[in-house]
Order: C-alpha cells, then sequence, then structure tokens
C-alpha cells in the first residue's frame, strides 16, 4: 500500500490536487454535499481526521480517492471517486479498498450513479436498502469478505 498517502500527511500540493478532484463537477455532483469546498474549508476536514479514529482517507497515486468511514470492529463504509480526468480506474480504486483487512464493507450510492452501481455489483456487493436524502435515492449496498 506504499502507493497511498493518508490525507493528513498530503503535501499542499497534493492537497489543492484533491481538493480540485473533489470540485470537479464528476465527483462533487455524486456526494452528499454538493457544494464547492473552499481549500480553507478542506484543511479544516483534514485537520479533522487527525483526532477521528473511524475516518481514514486516502489519495492513490493520481488516479483518485478511497476513503474508509463509520469503521468499527472489522467493517468499515467506503467511497471512492476518481481524478475527473481518468476514466475506467473504478476497479484499480476498488481493488485497493479491498486490500485493506475489512470483513465488511459497506457504502451507499444515488440510484442514478450507474457506473458506480454496475461495478459494485461486479464486487458481489448486495443491496440492503433504499432511501431518499436530501430529494435523491440512494442505495445501500455491502460486501461480507
Amino acid at each position: 500500500m506504499s502507493n497511498l498517502v493518508n490525507f493528513v500527511d498530503l503535501t499542499i500540493e497534493q492537497h489543492n490536487l484533491v481538493l480540485s478532484w473533489r470540485n470537479s463537477n464528476r465527483v462533487r455532483n455524486n456526494m452528499y454535499d454538493s457544494n464547492h469546498i473552499s481549500q480553507k474549508e478542506h484543511l479544516c476536514f483534514v485537520g479533522d481526521l487527525k483526532q477521528n479514529k473511524k475516518k481514514n482517507y486516502f489519495l492513490f497515486e493520481d488516479l483518485g480517492v478511497i476513503y474508509f468511514t463509520n469503521i468499527h470492529n472489522n467493517s468499515a463504509e467506503i467511497g471512492l471517486y476518481s481524478n475527473p480526468e481518468k476514466f475506467g480506474v473504478g476497479k484499480i480504486l476498488m481493488d485497493k479498498i479491498l486490500e485493506f483487512p475489512y470483513k465488511k464493507l459497506t457504502l451507499e450510492v444515488f440510484s442514478g450513479n450507474l457506473k458506480a452501481i454496475e461495478l459494485y455489483k461486479k464486487y458481489n456487493f448486495i443491496e440492503t436498502e433504499r432511501f431518499i436524502k436530501n430529494n435523491r435515492k440512494v442505495i445501500c449496498m455491502e460486501l461480507d469478505i
């Protein structure tokens, strides 16, 4: 996992790169908070990660970001987003997520994000629930490893 950089260890250049990805329309339209994020807000978020043992965010080379939230025992909720200039890297990001020692992974995805849903199904995630948040349909999925 040497090609992963924890968000708390990012250089300023890497912070700026991640922030530009997160603020791209392609990425932020698939996030619960789709607002533009300032550099100050981003750095505050990363600062909070230093104390939060239930979240880990990683930059993976120039391909994208993987993250784990709600970490408890051997389970975690996952998320990922790719560099908006790269296409077809979801499988690489998922393979990297699966290198971590969690036994159960969960996720939430907007029902309209068909490419992501297709990817998760290829990894045998199963749908467990549906709900509406911010007027958008959300699908919950999980994988027991």
